[in-house]
Parts: C-alpha cells; sequence; structure tokens
C-alpha cells in the first residue's frame, strides 16, 4: 500500500520547524546532533536506545536459556527503563503475561532479538502480547534504531492528519502496518534532509514528527502576535478626525479572507477599517471599563485604544465566516489588552467580554461557548 505524502505542506511545516528550533536555542540550524535545544528535548531517546540495549547483554542469550527467567528479566528491565515511550497499562500488561507464560513470552522475546527475520517475529509478538503498539514498537527500535522507531499511536495519527497524511496506526498493530509506518517516516526523512542540507536520522525525523505541534503552536503564536502588531501599526498610521462621527454598521457573517502561508503557517489578514470601525464604535472607550484612562492620540482628539480580536484570528479555520469583524473586535486600554495577553486575571476580562459580545458574535454567524473561548486562551 503507498501512502501520499503532502509534500508542499509537510515542506511548509519545516520552515516553521526551523524557526522553532533557532528561536528556543538562539543557535543557527545546522545539525540536530549540534543544536542543545534539540537535543535536551529529544536527545535522551537516543541514549536510551544505547544503554538498553548495552545492558540486555543480547552475546549472552541463548535458546537453553529460553524459560529460565533470564530473558524475561533483561527485558523487564528495559522496559522499566523506557521513559514515556511505553503507556504504563502496556508495561503491566507485559508483566502479566511473564506470570501466565514466561517459556513462550521469552521464545517470542528470543525470535525478537535474535532472530533474522523481523516481519515474522513482529506478527508472533502480536500474537503474544496483542495488539500493544507502544511495547512492540519499542522492542523493535531497541533492537536496531537506525531501521526502527517507538510509536505512540493515537499520538503519530494526529501528526500525520495535521501534515494531511491518509495514514493511522491506532488499532491496527500488524507487521505490515508497523513496517508501512518505518517506511513514511523514512520518506519524511529524505524530505526534512534535502529542506535542511544535513544528515537526518531516522530518529531525527521521530522526534521532529513528535515536536510538531509544539513547534506549530509557537509559530503560529509568533506570526499572529506580528499580525496583530502590524493591523495596530495601521490603525495607529490613520488620522482621525474629531468632526468624524461615529458610524454605525451592520454585523453580519463576512466571508473569510484567503489565508496566507508564512513559515508554514496560515494567517488569516486584517481589515484595517474593520478595527477602526470597532474601536469607533466603541466611542475610543476601553470596553472592560469606559471609565479607564487613556492618553489622547497625536493626530485626533481621541483616547488612544488598541483592538482586540476576542476570539483570536489564528483559530479562524474553526470557524465557517471571518473572525475579522466587527462583532469580533473590542476597543481595549493598553493595560487591558496586556492584562489579555499577560496577566493573571486574564480570563475575568475574557468571560466579561464574551458576554458584551455573546449576541453579536451570534449575529455575525460565530458560535461559541465560554468554554470553547477560554480554552483558546490557554
Amino acid at each position: 500500500m503507498s501512502v501520499i505524502i503532502n509534500y508542499e505542506r509537510f515542506a511548509r511545516f519545516l520552515e516553521g520547524f526551523k524557526m522553532y528550533i533557532e528561536a528556543k536555542s538562539g543557535e543557527q540550524l545546522n545539525s540536530f546532533a549540534d543544536n542543545s535545544f534539540f537535543q535536551s528535548e529529544e536527545g535522551y531517546k537516543a541514549d536510551l536506545q544505547t544503554k538498553v540495549l548495552a545492558n540486555l547483554s543480547l552475546e549472552k542469550w541463548k535458546k537453553n536459556l529460553i524459560g529460565t527467567g533470564f530473558i524475561s528479566e533483561k527485558v523487564l528491565e528495559a522496559i522499566n527503563d523506557c521513559g514515556n515511550l511505553i503507556h504504563y497499562q502496556q508495561k503491566i500488561h507485559f508483566k502479566n503475561k511473564l506470570e501466565e507464560d514466561v517459556t513462550t513470552v521469552e521464545r517470542v522475546l528470543y525470535f525478537v532479538f535474535c532472530g533474522t527475520n523481523d516481519r515474522k517475529a513482529f506478527n508472533e509478538a502480536v500474537k503474544c502480547f496483542g495488539g500493544k503498539y507502544d511495547l512492540l514498537g519499542y522492542l523493535f527500535f531497541i533492537k536496531d534504531a537506525k531501521k526502527y522507531l517507538p510509536i505512540r499511536s493515537t499520538e503519530f495519527d494526529k501528526r500525520f492528519a495535521f501534515l494531511g497524511i491518509p495514514f493511522s496506526t491506532t488499532r491496527k498493530c500488524s507487521a505490515q502496518n508497523y513496517f508501512e509506518y518505518i517506511s513514511i517516516m523514512g520518506e519524511l526523512r529524505e524530505l526534512i534532509q534535502n529542506k535542511y542540507g544535513f544528515e537526518v536520522s531516522l530518529l531525527d525525523t521521530h522526534s521532529v514528527i513528535w515536536q510538531l505541534e509544539e513547534a506549530d503552536r509557537y509559530v503560529s503564536m509568533i506570526e499572529e502576535r506580528q499580525a496583530d502588531v502590524a493591523l495596530l501599526h495601521e490603525v495607529n498610521q490613520n488620522t482621525f478626525s474629531v468632526k468624524e462621527k461615529i458610524t454605525e454598521y451592520i454585523i453580519q457573517p463576512k466571508e473569510k479572507s484567503e489565508a496566507i502561508v508564512s513559515n508554514g503557517q496560515r494567517i488569516y489578514p486584517r481589515n484595517r477599517q474593520i478595527a477602526l470601525n470597532a474601536i469607533r464604535h466603541a466611542g475610543y472607550c476601553c470596553e472592560i471599563d469606559s471609565k479607564h484612562e487613556s492618553f489622547i492620540r497625536r493626530n485626533s482628539e481621541y483616547k488612544y485604544m488598541e483592538p482586540h480580536h476576542l476570539i483570536p484570528m489564528s483559530f479562524s479555520d474553526r470557524f465557517e465566516n471571518s473572525l475579522d469583524n466587527e462583532a469580533n473586535i473590542v476597543s481595549l486600554c493598553s493595560n487591558c489588552h496586556n492584562e489579555i495577553h499577560y496577566g493573571k486575571d486574564a480570563l475575568k476580562l475574557i468571560e466579561k467580554l464574551y458576554y458584551l459580545r455573546k449576541d453579536l458574535l451570534s449575529q455575525a454567524g460565530i458560535e461559541i461557548t465560554l468554554k470553547e473561548l477560554i480554552e483558546l486562551y490557554n
């Protein structure tokens, strides 16, 4: 079975991932092996594999040891040293199988680590332990980290879905599925290597994909913040007329503008006029408290206020209609705006704004509960 990889989407992600690693490490990304942040987050896997493989003492394994407890004792130590690579329930399952039939378990383990037919060994392990993907992936990874990788099914399925790769592993534990997973990771390895221009191991690829969500979240935050700053700058460049009347506007659903791709992120553009409309409609006052003081703009007689998208624009893909709508933009003084982004009591302000804007959001075709909104800020 051949799986189609969305190369364009993956290339965009790699642009953002490089930005993430370089920002976190403060270093140019010349290799994964030499990057301090990458190694601090992911280097433990290579060290763990080297240590565990040495402790297994495979050179001492003989067929006549099957059933004696020697092999299972060594593997149990390896499993206990696995860190977060095996779910704790699968560790318990392994111990239970040992208590049931140590001879059968050790025969399978001997086949896994000392046999030459790895596909057959994987399927034999499935028969013995069931579809415990974390456990079996870990055993093969320990055997040979250059060929095999650990796996957390549900987590990797999320990442494959994000990348647009139509492949899943959950409840599909088998040699065929596992080796296809390895094949996909090998192809991704080639893409990473070609993109960055330095040597990339199969295990490096595992780490890149594992870090995907954190990298995407970080880059998205930076890109969205830059877009918000750009909007604020555009608003501040506007010449405010003292004689200008506060214009009424009709709240209704608006189509989303075409997203712009930057550093692998889809950024939805902000419209300066919409932000200005929202501030003007609020009477150039802070919507947390109209009595909040602010300085007078240099280019007008109005108080300085800042536009804030109550539902962050970074979540635009979750909504059918545009979030760049006056209904979703609140006028805030600098202090309240910063408190929402950095303050300890930010959620109190968000809750107040939600109830002020709930009906308008609905008119704009933007449906969201308070609980859902708060989750977007956490």
